[in-house]
């Protein structure tokens, strides 16, 4: 077997052992808010022949997914396990742990795909040095790594996004008909896993523009070609076959299109959730995602490879760096230009960063004489700059794997210590708790919070009821109040922050969350409303308990609700995973 076949071996192999390892954290409870509604909206499809109104994301994913539940149940029911359609959604109803697990198994096996993906393209375009160094740099990238663990769209996205620019430089290089058929198909796919994806589409028709057997033509001719019409065409297609539905809702798919033009601005937001002073995306990318994710050494090699490769594509004119500069700059400025920042947005840009900074380092180290010591030099110098996100990586995958979370914490002391029919007020997010105490509901209070729940955001809906029909658990139930002011979800229901409201629904406790006090309040008036209760919540009530994830003396970096999912910026400060929160029992108002 050749070396460096062993070597992207063993990359494989560790690549798989990072992102499946603590792969199962949280489980039973939901800590991200986004993980309930891929699965809702899956199990949904399913039990409506395939048919959804939901248009925020397109659906490819949910019907891999989909796939992967219906081999689940196949299984277990040629074991004998489960009997009819009812028994696998009783399955689902009273622990939805292997739905997850295996949403979350599928998601990172794409991770894992990614890494021998990007090392092919990497070889394409310089060799396998290059690739090699590329697939090493994304192997132990803590921000892959940590995105690997959810079931969300990111692994998907990012694997479909270098699938299509692997055929692209397939394109350049050769100008085959089955090439140019695949790069559309699959950039077509790319935008049915997500709309973000579809930013590689444009660079599709360029890679046919820049073709190698074309490159004597006039401009004209190399644009009015029927390649770059047929691809055109297999872009439709692969996104009409591989999400169908949306052709069936066409209103609302504009509609959610109209609504994304509205993402654009000045004003931006940490962990998607909007901040009334405005953070500037870049500089959140590039001094969180990036300085967190891959480490300060890594980061700064990739934004030199970024150059080097962008002075080399401007000199040399050669149409694989081309392309590879422009999507990269191309999907970073669009991303910096939104009102909503998350770490995972940044992700699929994240294996064309660490192709270019393999680029740079390989050209540096070049420049020594040929021999067994540029290449020990290389791989020394290589394995240095992921020390730091391999070190963070391995940190998480234990943490979340052998500590138990914040809000696990405070749930269980709830339930040894207060009694079931308490009122408690708690901050929950929009969709679902998944950043306080995974509490029970009393029967009476989620047919309340269900009917009150506009049809617009069913995901709460939804968590209200399975959590209505959970009625075997012999867990204990409370009777909980939500503090945000949330008018766009039930706007005849929420508190508001009040304490003679809180003493009226006859409020023992209070749960407070340490993301609220910033990003979670996106006016100055909600922020200021927040603080004033907060003073007086000190004055007419005790702290009985406080549970907090950083070990002593440490604080935060950035507060975000990613963050809070998992630890993230500045991993070693935390000795737990979860949010900060404070439990506290009200006295006579």
């Amino acid at each position: 077997m050749r070396r460096h076949i062993l070597f992207l071996i063993l990359l494989i192999l560790a690549g798989a052992f990072l992102r499946f390892y603590g792969i199962q954290f949280g489980l039973p409870y939901l800590y991200h808010p986004d993980e309930p509604v891929a699965v809702h909206e899956t199990l949904r499809m399913a039990a409506g022949g395939l048919r959804s109104d939901y248009t925020f994301h397109p659906h490819f994913f949910n019907y891999l997914l989909l796939f992967v539940y219906g081999a689940y149940y196949g299984i277990e029911r040629v074991l004998g396990h489960l009997y009819t359609i009812e028994d696998f959604k009783a399955l689902f109803i009273n622990d939805p742990t292997p739905f997850y697990l295996l949403g979350r198994v599928f998601s990172a096996s794409l991770g894992v795909a990614t890494i021998p993906l990007l090392y092919k393209t990497g070889e394409k375009i310089y060799g396998k040095t290059e690739g090699l160094l590329a697939a090493f740099f994304l192997t132990f990238s803590f921000l892959h790594i940590s995105n690997a663990h959810y079931l969300k769209l990111t692994m998907a996205e990012t694997f479909f996004v270098i699938l299509t620019f692997f055929f692209m430089i397939k394109v350049i290089q050769k100008g085959r008909w089955r090439d140019a058929l695949s790069a559309g198909f699959f950039g077509g796919i790319a935008l049915a896993t997500n709309y973000n994806a579809g930013l590689i589409i444009p660079f599709v028709f360029l890679a046919q523009i820049l073709r190698r057997d074309r490159a004597g033509l006039p401009f004209h001719q190399r644009i009015f070609e029927k390649k770059i019409f047929v691809s055109f065409l297999t872009v439709i297609l692969g996104f009409c076959m591989t999400s169908p539905l949306l052709l069936f809702n066409v209103g609302s798919f504009f509609k959610t299109f109209q609504r994304m033009t509205g993402f654009f601005g000045h004003s931006s937001a940490i962990g998607t959730v909007p901040l009334s002073a405005g953070v500037n995306p870049l500089a959140y990318y590039v001094f969180s995602s990036l300085r967190y994710g891959i480490g300060i050494p890594l980061e700064l090699l990739a934004l030199a490879g970024i150059l080097y490769v962008f002075f080399r594509a401007a000199k040399a004119r050669r149409a694989e760096e081309i392309c590879l500069v422009s999507f990269t700059l191309f999907y970073i400025f669009i991303f910096s230009r939104l009102k909503f920042s998350a770490h995972r947005y940044i992700v699929p840009a994240l294996p064309f960063l660490l192709l270019s900074a393999a680029a740079f380092l390989a050209s540096v180290v070049r420049i020594r004489p040929e021999g067994k010591k540029r290449t020990t030099l290389l791989w020394s110098a290589a394995a240095l700059f992921v020390v730091f996100p391999a070190r963070d990586a391995c940190y998480h995958d234990w943490l979340i794997t052998h500590k138990e979370d914040t809000r696990a914490q405070a749930g269980e002391w709830i339930e040894k210590n207060v009694p079931p029919g308490t009122g408690i007020a708690m901050e929950n997010y929009v969709r679902v708790p998944a950043f306080e105490p995974p509490l029970l509901e009393t029967a009476e209070e989620s047919t309340y919070k269900l009917e009150k729940t506009l049809d617009a955001f069913k995901d709460r809906g939804k968590y209200r009821r399975l959590s209505l029909e959970k009625g075997i658990s012999k867990r204990p139930r409370y009777r909980i109040i939500d503090l945000i002011e949330a008018p766009h979800l039930a706007p005849d229901y929420e508190n508001y922050y009040d304490l003679q409201e809180l003493a009226k629904r006859d409020v023992r406790y209070v749960i407070l969350n340490h993301l609220y006090r910033r990003p979670f309040l996106d006016t100055t008036r909600e922020k200021e409303k927040r603080k004033r209760f907060e003073e007086e919540l000190k004055q007419h009530a005790r702290l009985v308990k406080r549970f907090v994830p950083l070990k002593e003396g440490k604080a935060y970096r950035f507060i975000n609700h990613e963050s809070a999912i998992t630890p993230f910026e500045g991993v070693l400060d935390f000795s737990r995973p979860g949010p900060e929160l404070e439990i506290y029992e009200l006295r006579e108002i």
